[in-house]
């Protein structure tokens, strides 16, 4: 049978080797110690790293304190822009600037071939005899989607339609309708076999299209050089169909479709763009201002002038933006952080009235009365200087009425 217990001379034994009470609380606290000294020194490793890489984390106004002051007068920064702006030399140098030429230089031939290349792959590796396509092809191809965006008809058939009434006998003498569709169901932008999974860390929603959107936005950069003035907002691209891209916005005017994030010259051309593919599986924080930060990289130390509006506007960044030299101006969200809250009341306050603090960081924070309550976050020069702008009654009669000049439309010196 097994022995049950120790005899009486193995316990006493044990009993004396038993360490006493100091000794074991000495060692134990002593243990303690070490593995709460290694798991803060960790953990505080950890957030500087964290905080260091996460562009979600705002900028220094965290650690120190804003204070407001009523009615001061803005930091007048006067920083001159010198850099030049307007199409590049890649257009201006075209000894034929034709309409077809401007295109070609967006949309390059180097492009084209690389269509051309993935279309060829794409129909070799369903096994189906074809005819390879070529360049001309592909131009006759993007000539006719362009033409049938202008010319709108039911189906895009009935352009080769034996119907006097629907055929055109410009887009059917480029293409015969079935070179047409089998373009149509082939054209390819890249290599499927090679697609990441969603569960591989590389997986891109917009892996099909990526080519096209990347030397898009390397030639929207290269043709032309920003003006001074720039804004980022948010832009709707009408569609209806499935997609998990597929945004829903009910206060636009294109309700649903795809979103794109987009920087614009005063001017009005797209210098930047960003699709935005949907929510992460784990929640972003400051998307905004995020988005801000992407489309500014360009600009940074160059003294340009951002407009946006309170989707993105936060005291965090319009303060990274200034140590960056871009002066920034938005309206903005009352309920964000570090906003003052000795401005007027809204009972007090007459269409034409404005009130204004300016932070210890030289950021003023204005607030408007026109039909109704504006809040705007400017570190423009002059920003809470009086002007006068043009409104309309309800019977017809054009009044005047005092704004500050951050307010104005477009902002003028």
């Amino acid at each position: 049978m097994p022995r049950k217990g120790l005899t009486i001379p193995e316990a006493l034994e044990v009993f004396h080797n038993l360490p006493s009470d100091f000794e074991s609380d000495e060692s134990s606290l002593s243990e303690a110690e070490d593995v709460m000294t290694a798991k803060s020194s960790s953990s505080e490793n950890t957030d500087i790293d964290e905080e260091k890489d996460d562009i979600s984390v705002p900028g220094p106004s965290r650690i120190s304190k804003v204070t407001w002051k009523n009615k001061a007068s803005v930091k007048i920064r006067n920083i001159p822009f010198t850099e030049q702006s307007g199409p590049s030399d890649e257009i201006t140098s075209l000894q034929d600037p034709s309409p077809i030429s401007i295109f070609l230089t967006l949309f390059s031939i180097s492009f084209i071939e690389t269509i051309i290349y993935q279309t060829n792959l794409y129909a070799t590796q369903k096994g189906n005899a074809f005819t390879p396509v070529t360049v001309q092809d592909i131009l006759c191809f993007l000539a006719i989607n362009i033409v049938m965006g202008i010319k709108r008809l039911p189906s895009y058939r009935d352009f080769w339609s034996t119907n006097e009434i629907l055929h055109d006998a410009f887009v059917s003498g480029l293409m015969p309708v079935r070179k047409f569709i089998w373009i149509l169901g082939n054209i390819h932008l890249n290599d499927n076999n090679l697609m990441p999974k969603k569960s591989e860390k590389n997986f891109d929603k917009l892996y099909k299209v990526r080519p096209l959107l990347d030397h898009l936005s390397e030639m929207f950069l290269k043709v032309f050089k920003p003006g001074q003035k720039q804004a980022i907002d948010e832009s709707m691209i009408k569609f209806k169909g499935r997609s998990s891209l597929k945004q829903y916005m009910p206060k636009k005017p294109i309700k649903r479709g795809y979103k794109v994030w987009m920087r614009c010259d005063s001017s009005g051309f797209a210098c930047e763009f960003q699709i935005y593919t949907g929510k992460t599986e784990e929640v972003e924080r400051n998307l905004g201002e995020r988005v801000i930060r992407n489309l500014s990289k360009k600009l940074l130390g160059k003294n340009h002038v951002l407009f946006f509006d309170n989707y993105f506007t936060s005291y965090d960044l319009l303060k990274h933006l200034d140590t960056q030299n871009i002066t920034a101006c938005g309206t903005v969200n009352m309920s964000r952080k570090n906003l003052p809250k000795n401005l007027l009341e809204d009972k007090k306050m007459k269409r034409g009235d404005f009130d204004w603090s300016v932070s210890n960081d030289d950021i003023a924070c204005i607030k408007w009365k026109d039909k109704r309550i504006v809040h705007i976050l400017a570190t423009l020069d002059e920003a809470t200087k009086s002007c006068e702008i043009e409104r309309k009654e309800k019977d017809g009669k054009k009044i005047k009425i005092a704004c500050p000049k951050a307010a104005r439309k477009p902002y003028t010196k």
